[in-house]
């Protein structure tokens, strides 16, 4: 069995957030089990060119236009890694915008190419495989151009956050050569994820909780009539993290490495950090941190504004708490929280994204704060327990499917949920947490629980091999 997965973002090549992580370590996941996995994406402008080498050239049209792509190939930790060269990719700064806020206008077209480009490939390339495994709406179009080419494979479609969905003009459809189904229209725009996921033969999300979550009304972004519908084909399984990335016993990015049974040098670990940013060396009072994009969805307004004083500041007041902060988003979140700063000591706040201040954070806080609104399943969490440090969040999608909370059972906590993003609710949670940090045993016990987790990739590449069995006795009987 030959899967291919093919994404828009995949670490360490490309990333804008955790679908780049997920691809990798999935991958080589089923690679241990038996299942080879190989990564078609994007060739992207800044991605170093020195380890790939030229595989084969494909030609296509759309819309009379003759595309000219090359695939480009590189293996790590033996996974192949199958880079698509376009103009569309190797000619631009970005991979979905020149920003974040500026995506750019022909997206349809550039991801079009690619969903082209990935179906070719899946058929002529130097494999067959059996099953295409899609990721997001840059990808939708892919089940389309196989039954296009009239390909056997099978199509998993990944969702990973239901937000994103791939939302255009009709008369962009024109510019990708190809006629769009009515699975592929909403009311009256292109909804490419509404198209994949009535298109492809199967649709997972990232946790169990989030695929319950999306069949409702709430929390659907208007295509819950639609996951309904395949409701028997539709199933939530919890990302995994990189156990060799993400390892305080041998993590080279933070202060001092160490263990379950060596707790005290993550102590070792929150004085460095204190001293690196200036907050007060202090053991008797706990360290939140925070690695985040500074959006809604997040729960920064909640955190910030809702009421005032807000819920941050709310616990800076108290003293006995120290804050460190680090992501960068909206303006606005961004200037609050330099204001914060600047009237209360135990805040540090660091505006942008450093992958070895976030794995600091990570090791040296006692809890991490997720206030978010949804959350298909959450990364920052599952890095929290396994460094000991435990999570305050909302009971949400993957959340509430990771986190052990105090009140469902006490003995075996691993952090603190609540069920309301609200201002009073976050500060209600957190000073439990809080007062939690002074009960210095139970909060030992606790720290070995998040430790002891296990959040491999094991388990969730054995529940995809279970989907794509199913797929690929289907395709054996037709």
């Amino acid at each position: 069995m030959n899967i291919l997965m093919s994404t828009s973002e995949c670490f360490p090549f490309s990333k804008t957030g955790g679908l780049a992580d997920v691809v990798p370590a999935l991958s080589e996941a089923l690679l241990k089990i038996g299942i080879r996995a190989d990564v078609f994406m994007p060739f992207y402008s800044f991605i170093d060119r020195s380890e790939f080498s030229k595989v084969m050239d494909l030609r296509f049209e759309t819309l009379g236009t003759l595309e000219k792509c090359a695939v480009y190939e590189c293996e790590r930790n033996k996974v192949r890694y199958f880079a698509l060269e376009h103009p569309y990719f190797s000619e631009r700064s970005g991979i979905y915008g020149e920003s974040s806020f500026l995506p750019y206008r022909d997206n349809l077209l550039r991801y079009g190419v690619f969903s082209k480009a990935t179906a070719l490939f899946s058929a002529n390339g130097p494999e067959q495989y059996s099953i295409v495994h899609l990721h997001d709406w840059t990808t939708s179009l892919v089940p389309l151009f196989l039954k296009t080419i009239k390909s056997r494979a099978k199509t998993v479609f990944t969702i990973h956050n239901l937000a994103y969905q791939g939302v255009f003009s009709p008369l962009d459809a024109i510019s990708i050569g190809t006629p769009l189904n009515r699975n592929y229209i909403l009311d009256g725009k292109i909804n490419l994820i509404k198209g994949a996921i009535l298109e492809s033969d199967y649709v997972t999300t990232v946790s169990p909780t989030y695929a319950e979550e999306i069949q409702t009304e709430e929390l659907g972004c208007s295509l819950d009539k639609y996951l309904r519908e395949r409701k028997d084909s539709l199933a939530g399984i919890i990302n995994g993290i990189d156990l060799d990335v993400w390892n305080p016993e041998t993590d080279p990015m933070i202060y001092k490495n160490y263990s379950v049974e060596e707790l005290d040098d993550k102590k070792k670990n929150k004085k460095a950090l204190q001293k690196d940013l200036g907050l007060e060396k202090r053991d008797d009072i706990p360290l939140i941190g925070m690695i985040s994009r500074l959006a809604s969805q997040k729960g920064f307004e909640e955190l910030l504004f809702e009421k005032k004083p807000s819920a941050l500041e709310r616990l800076l007041k108290r003293g006995d708490v120290q804050f460190a902060i680090i992501g960068s988003g909206d303006e606005r979140y961004e200037k609050e929280l330099i204001s914060l700063e600047t009237k209360y000591s135990n805040l540090k706040v660091i505006i942008g994204y450093s992958d070895k201040s976030s794995h600091r954070i990570e090791a040296a806080s006692d809890f991490f704060l997720m206030p978010s609104i949804y959350e298909p399943c959450g990364l920052n969490q599952l890095y929290s327990e396994r460094y000991g440090t435990l999570p305050i969040a909302h009971r949400t999608g993957g959340l509430k499917d990771t986190i052990i909370d105090a009140d469902e059972n006490s003995n075996s906590l691993t952090g603190f949920l609540f069920d309301e993003v609200t201002s009073d609710e976050i500060v209600k949670k957190t000073e439990r947490a809080i007062n939690f940090y002074k009960e210095r045993e139970r909060m030992k016990r606790a720290i070995k629980n998040a430790m002891s987790s296990d959040f491999s990739w094991n388990n969730s590449a054995l529940e995809y091999k279970k989907i794509y069995n199913l797929l690929t006795k289907s395709l054996r009987r037709s």
